[in-house]
Formats: structure tokens, C-alpha cells, sequence
């Protein structure tokens, strides 16, 4: 009974996994508005019954990418500036690396892939720019963070992809000249008002 249940549950996981794979393909080519669980039953090769049975709502869809995704961009965020730079260069990889599925997740127009952590990351952030910079307020260094958070989001890499044709190797090494030109200019007034 135990083994017929562990071949049951990855069974499952299975299919939840090629009904992903073809949200992923329906997305990143067609977009949200003509995603249909008919359309997406016959792209998977199952019934529409099944993919009701898995994902009964189209947000359990769109959260199961999320995870999935989640699971892609599992990065240990370091506590310096050096590591944020080399997070930088490196996420905008993992970007291109799984191009598709992360083009699906923005044209779901969910901005709930690793939003619940965002707020939790830009504090991080925050608290990393005011070990360099111990002279700036807080609410300075709040906004700073937000920004270069947002610099390596998959919102970015996308306009520097299509808009300027970079991969993601040059995106990360842009992104990671603009960041560490801001800590740098941060730096200057870090200085500044350390001198009164």
C-alpha cells in the first residue's frame, strides 16, 4: 500500500509538471488572455478534468510556476557588497537559462514570483547598505535598496533582452556597473554628511 502510494504521488507530481511545462509554453507564446484550460489540456496532451483535479483555480496555475520559479532563483542573498554584485551577474544567468518559464510568469502578469519575499529582500538590502554607509538616513537607504532590487528582477532582464538585445551575461554585467556606480555615489555622501 506504501509503495503504491509513493508511485501514486509521483504520478501526480508528474503531471502537475507537464501541466506547467504547457502553461509555460502557452504563455511565453500566446500570453494570459488566451489561456484557457481547454487550450492548456490539449498543449499537455490531458483532459481538462485533470488539470481541474490539480490546479481546481487558475491562481493554483500561476502559484505552481511561481514555486517553480522560486525553486530556480534560490539564491543565498550575501551580506556585502561584493556578493551583491556577484548575485547581480549571476541571477540574470539563471534568467536566461529558463528564458521561457520566466517570460510566462510576467505575461501571467503575476508579479507574485518571489514578490512575497520583495519587501523582505529590500530590507536585507537596506540593512547591508547601512553597515557601508552609516551616516545616511534610513529612509535613503530604504529607497536605494528598493531600486537596486528592482534592478535584478526578471522585469529588467526582459527590457534589456528585447528592448536592447543584451543576454543575460552583459544584463547582469550592466546592471552590476549601475549598482556599483550607486554604491559608489553613496559612498560620496556617506562621506559627506559624516563630515557634517
Amino acid at each position: 500500500a506504501q509503495k503504491r502510494s509513493r508511485l501514486r504521488e509521483r504520478l501526480d507530481q508528474t503531471t502537475r509538471d507537464v501541466i506547467v511545462d504547457a502553461l509555460v509554453d502557452q504563455l511565453s507564446e500566446t500570453g494570459a488572455f488566451e489561456l484557457t484550460y481547454y487550450a492548456l489540456a490539449r498543449r499537455a496532451g490531458i483532459s481538462v478534468r485533470t488539470i481541474y483535479r490539480h490546479f481546481p483555480a487558475r491562481s493554483d496555475l500561476i502559484d505552481a510556476l511561481s514555486r517553480r520559479l522560486n525553486q530556480v532563483v534560490a539564491i543565498d542573498y550575501s551580506h556585502d557588497r561584493e556578493g551583491i554584485l556577484f548575485i547581480t551577474r549571476t541571477i540574470f544567468g539563471v534568467y536566461e537559462q529558463h528564458a521561457k518559464a520566466f517570460i510566462a510568469q510576467l505575461e501571467a502578469g503575476q508579479g507574485r514570483l518571489r514578490a512575497k519575499g520583495r519587501s523582505k529582500r529590500v530590507v536585507l538590502m537596506q540593512s547591508i547598505l547601512a553597515k557601508d554607509l552609516p551616516n545616511l538616513p534610513p529612509e535613503r537607504l530604504a529607497a536605494v535598496a528598493g531600486l537596486m532590487i528592482s534592478l535584478f528582477s526578471p522585469t529588467i532582464w526582459r527590457r534589456l533582452r528585447e528592448d536592447v538585445g543584451l543576454d543575460g551575461k552583459q544584463g547582469g554585467e550592466v546592471v552590476a556597473w549601475a549598482i556599483e556606480a550607486m554604491w559608489k555615489t553613496l559612498e560620496a555622501e556617506d562621506r559627506k554628511a559624516r563630515r557634517g
